[in-house]
């Protein structure tokens, strides 16, 4: 939930994500996640004629523009980490509803997006270090027993 500004628009929007991840073998995470988003941007009150619907209509009929809209989609992605970084691409479906203004048309968009994120982090940092202090340090030997008889 927040307010969002975009350009001469402002107005709230809320936001509801799902992830589920599961891990695999070999370093390998599998992301599956949907999502809804919604959002009503209005036009911030202007006195330039050119911030409303219409344009150079009198001021009793000039109409402010106003995005009203919802988006929702689903997508999967397949994770891998290395030691110091990961590189994941996924796939995702969407569809987004938008209301323009007063004109009761709403326009519908749907597609797929091809997203492919990395990024390094210190993820492994402690194994790391602990292979380190592996080679560095000697395996400590169990005490053997001695005879004391005299």
């Amino acid at each position: 939930m927040g307010y969002r500004a975009l350009f001469y628009y402002t107005g709230p929007h809320f936001y509801l994500p799902l992830i589920a991840s599961f891990d695999l073998p070999s370093s390998f995470m599998i992301n599956a996640f949907a999502y809804a988003n919604y959002y009503n941007l209005n036009a911030t009150q202007r006195s330039d004629s050119s911030y409303y619907w219409g344009g150079e209509d009198p001021p009793d009929t000039r109409t402010y523009l106003f995005i009203n809209g919802i988006t929702t989609g689903v997508g999967l992605g397949l994770k891998y980490s290395g030691r110091s970084f990961y590189i994941m691409p996924s796939i995702e479906y969407f569809t987004t509803i938008v209301d323009f203004s007063d004109d009761p048309a709403q326009v519908a968009i749907k597609g797929f997006v091809i997203n492919i994120s990395f990024g390094w982090a210190d993820k492994k940092k402690e194994e790391y270090q602990l292979i380190q202090m592996h080679k560095i340090l000697k395996p400590i030997e169990p005490v053997k027993e001695q005879d004391f008889t005299l």
